[in-house]
């Protein structure tokens, strides 16, 4: 999925938070989701109104055709994948009847956040070269870490108690009293 049909699927689903429920709407107002950022498309409803993309900047392609190839493209591969319902209403054909589905809610969850968006582009790209170079990056850098904790050698005072101190104190106190050197006791 590219990054328009994400935000389509967002701004559909954060418009009422509801699975199932269908809305009625024009071609221009599902547009307007993919000119805008995730943020803004959560906010898609101001003052009662879906928020449309104006019709004085649109081409006259757009303008005297009902519901574009660039309006209706999108709809169509979400509701291919099975993330939307849509279909077009009876009494005109410039508008879309549109319900998210269950499938299509889950992801539209994961995409309200920046983690969750990059949860959801890690599990398209897993089974891809970058999907490959992620996890290579992830085991070297775990790799590190670990070889990292394992080898440091943290200072000790001398102040430790004896049952803090570990196993070179045990070894080293040994070999003192095998050798006579005196030794304190705490």
């Amino acid at each position: 999925m590219n990054r328009d049909e994400d935000r389509i699927l967002h701004g559909l689903f954060h418009d009422r938070e509801m699975v199932g429920e269908t809305m009625i709407m024009t071609g221009s107002e599902v547009l307007w989701l993919t000119k805008h950022s995730f943020a803004e498309g959560a906010k898609w409803r101001k003052d009662g109104k879906l928020q449309s993309l104006d019709l004085s900047q649109q081409s006259t392609e757009t303008i005297f055709r009902l519901i574009t190839a660039e309006q209706s493209r999108p709809i169509r591969y979400l509701a291919e994948r099975g993330f939307i319902i849509s279909e077009r209403t009876k009494v005109t054909d410039a508008m879309l009847r549109i319900a998210v589905t269950g499938q299509g809610a889950d992801r539209a969850r994961r995409l309200h956040t920046w983690l969750g968006r990059r949860g959801v582009w890690y599990s398209d790209h897993k089974d891809g070269v970058a999907g490959l170079l992620v996890a290579a990056l992830v085991a070297i850098l775990v790799s590190l870490i670990t070889n990292w904790l394992i080898h440091r050698r943290p200072e000790r005072p001398e102040s430790t108690p004896p049952h803090a101190r570990g196993l070179e104190w045990v070894i080293e106190r040994r070999g003192r009293l095998r050798t006579g050197a005196a030794s304190t006791r705490h």
